[in-house]
């Protein structure tokens, strides 16, 4: 007797991602976080364009990104302006405007309701003092539609919400442990936040940033001490110090704070000393 098993679409890209992320992450001992988490972003990219013809990798791959996301724009997104922080949002938005026939079809309250608010976005930024953080706000609702759009046409294959969520579980939970790694050595400040000052105008950043703190500073130390009395009015004493007993390390000031520089944001820089142990005795008479 024979038997025979058939993999479901889900299931047989599901398998390969999840490999992929789980051999990315591992590498990331020697290539780093940082080419770790390029890597993968590249991949969730490959696969969200390759969902127009397989929407069930699509949808891996956009849940890929969804989960990288948020370090991906700190760490590799920071640097050219709002095509590359916004490289995400721009691709759900291109996704929805391909799709937009479907999208329109979306004839639920929840999709009525949205479309609406997008409309009220939309005009609002006719009169707005600040249009780029409402077209900022437009894009980031807009992309929605996207989401939905994914998930509606993987809905097929009855194995995409489990892989979807082994994906991206996986990918999360050691990309977690990739990031504690080397926490410690990634830039400290969100370059997105900040910009470069046109010629003949002031800066409105003040001189000591609100709520901006270093890294949190501890340190533990020990000492023992044991007197012995030798007689005939004589002592001694043995004493034993550890100076940063944890071996904690306690991180100075960023490398560089001029924007543009290659190492702002960054501390790298240790301000303490590693662990100290001395040894003394002492005899008195």
């Amino acid at each position: 007797m024979h038997v025979t098993l058939r993999y479901s679409v889900a299931a047989w890209w599901g398998m390969r991602l999840s490999i992929v992320i789980a051999l990315v992450w591992i590498s990331s001992i020697a290539i780093g976080f940082t080419h770790a988490l390029s890597l993968l972003t590249l991949v969730g990219f490959i696969a969200a364009i390759a969902g127009v013809r397989v929407p069930v990798l699509g949808l891996f791959g956009v849940g890929l990104l969804v989960v990288l996301d948020p370090i991906a724009r700190h760490l590799l997104l920071g640097s050219g302006g709002w095509l590359r922080w916004n490289t995400f949002n721009y691709w759900l938005l291109l996704t929805s405007i391909l799709f937009l026939p479907r999208v329109w079809r979306l004839h639920d309250l929840h999709s009525r309701l949205l479309r609406l608010l997008i409309l009220v976005i939309a005009v609002d930024l006719f009169v707005a003092q600040s249009w780029e953080a409402g077209l900022q706000t437009l894009i980031n609702i807009s992309t929605v539609f996207a989401l939905v759009i994914y998930f509606q046409r993987a809905m097929g294959d009855p194995d995409s919400l489990f892989w979807l969520g082994a994906t991206t579980g996986l990918a999360a939970a050691l990309g977690g442990v990739a990031f504690y790694r080397e926490m410690d050595l990634l830039t400290a400040m969100n370059k997105n936040a900040f910009a470069t000052t046109p010629v003949n105008r002031f800066a409105d950043t003040p001189r000591i940033l609100p709520g901006v703190y270093s890294p949190w500073r501890n340190n533990v130390d020990l000492g023992i001490r044991k007197n012995v009395a030798t007689g005939h009015g004589t002592s001694a004493s043995i004493n034993i110090e550890v100076l940063n007993m944890f071996n904690i390390v306690q991180w100075a000031a960023m490398a560089s704070s001029q924007f543009g520089n290659s190492s702002f944001g960054q501390i790298n820089t240790q301000a303490n000393n590693m662990r100290m142990v001395q040894f003394t005795a002492r005899f008195q008479f």
